[in-house]
């Protein structure tokens, strides 16, 4: 099995991870910031995920998603700075952020510590 290391030199260039930095101290602006759709489409991915784990049957379709989410361990989503991760540790998902940008990494940290119900209760990594 690869390490997360290996996966992300596989599968993610430099200027990709670069092009994101300058919208990182403007990226938890809800309203009218460089990332406002992905958290107008927060939601959305939530559902794909639980799709995602009800067809690899880690969830049946008719349990409690909020409920279930929280027996899920080891989940390892891409950090996108932590829009994702954070509605995943709001259900009390046990999560690990990946993200290869450290200026998105740091967003995410510094918006999850001003979070007394998930604060350090994600581990980010890049």
């Amino acid at each position: 099995m690869e390490t997360d290391q290996q996966l992300l030199e596989k599968n993610v260039s430099p200027s990709e991870i670069k092009q994101y930095s300058p919208m990182a101290k403007e990226w938890w602006n809800t309203k009218d910031g460089p990332m406002y759709i992905l958290h107008d489409m927060n939601k959305m991915r939530l559902d794909l995920v639980f799709d995602g784990l009800i067809s690899n049957w880690c969830l049946k379709s008719w349990q409690e998603r909020a409920k279930c989410i929280s027996r899920i361990k080891n989940f390892r989503p891409w950090l996108c700075g932590g829009i994702l991760v954070e509605a995943l540790a709001k259900l009390k998902a046990e999560v690990t952020g990946l993200d290869p940008n450290e200026a998105l990494l740091e967003v995410a940290k510094e918006h999850i510590e001003t979070q007394e119900d998930i604060r350090g209760k994600c581990s980010l990594f890049t």
